[in-house]
């Protein structure tokens, strides 16, 4: 007997369009970093792979001013910085038998893990641009010493006049644990100021601390990132495509998710890198 043209088929139940919507509107949220970066869609809709921003550079640390004397004044100098947009997918292929046979829901489980694979693809980019993208002017080389208070305290000291606003450090788990045995540890509940992102664990040296397994301190050194708000940005071409497709071959569906975008430094007065000690050393 022939299937009945109205039976369920996998092509009824996955349906690109519906999944595509639910990447796009939850890929964000898992991103660790988006509270902190500019979302650009300058490039939605218009031709053209390629977005152009000014790139602001830091005026330099406060000086020393004598009675009755100007402030020596400084001029706010900015490049500009040209930014590529690139392509990043996933694809996956399940059975029918696996849709139809397999315990719990196999197409919600792949939603699911849609959304996790292009926030996790745009995550490692940002610790990537931060990676390469401060420069010397902001960077901060601590002592032998694993990460410290001193050393947080420090590196916030190269924001100049930017100090007094919030910032976030991004730890590893060991870092958080050595940080939570000070006695300048604040708790999240004792803060007693807005937490700038989701995730915050307690405060110090004036950062707040997030725990991030993007945070590599398994070498000799260990980079960490102190952000303030706008620091980052995220230049996005398209929206979440999701496409299926059928193999009448292998009785399956092949389903693949894709995204155009590009992350950058949006302002490097904002972004510090403090280089530590490791626990590989």
């Amino acid at each position: 007997m022939a299937y009945p043209s109205n039976g369920t088929k996998t092509t009824d139940l996955f349906i690109p369009q519906v999944v595509a919507d639910y990447v796009e509107q939850k890929y964000i949220d898992n991103i660790v970093f988006s509270p902190l970066a500019r979302i650009y869609t300058d490039l939605q809709g218009r031709p053209g792979d390629t977005i152009t921003f000014p790139q602001f550079a830091y005026i330099g640390a406060a000086v020393d001013v004598a009675e009755g004397t100007d402030i020596p004044l400084k001029k706010l100098t900015a490049t500009t910085t040209t930014v590529k947009i690139k392509k990043a997918g996933n694809a996956a292929q399940i059975t029918d038998e696996g849709v139809f046979y397999g315990s719990g829901s196999p197409l919600e489980e792949l939603a699911n893990q849609f959304v996790l694979s292009i926030s996790d693809k745009i995550e490692d980019d940002f610790v990537s641009t931060m990676s390469t993208g401060i420069q010397a002017g902001m960077t901060h080389t601590a002592s032998a010493a694993v990460l410290t208070t001193d050393a947080i305290i420090d590196a916030a000291a190269l924001f100049g006049e930017n100090l007094s606003t919030g910032s976030v450090l991004f730890v590893s788990a060991k870092q958080a644990a050595n940080l939570m045995k000070s006695d300048s540890w604040i708790k999240a509940t004792d803060m007693g100021v807005e937490r700038l992102v989701r995730g915050v664990i307690g405060m110090i040296g004036g950062a707040q601390i997030v725990i991030s397994n993007r945070i590599d301190d398994s070498g000799a050194t260990v980079n960490n990132y102190m952000l303030k708000p706008n620091s980052l940005g995220l230049a996005v071409k398209t929206g979440t495509v999701v496409e299926s497709d059928r193999d009448i071959l292998s009785a399956s569906t092949v389903m693949t998710v894709w995204k155009h975008y590009a992350t950058f430094l949006a302002d490097a007065t904002k972004a510090v890198k403090l280089v530590g000690k490791g626990f590989g050393a």
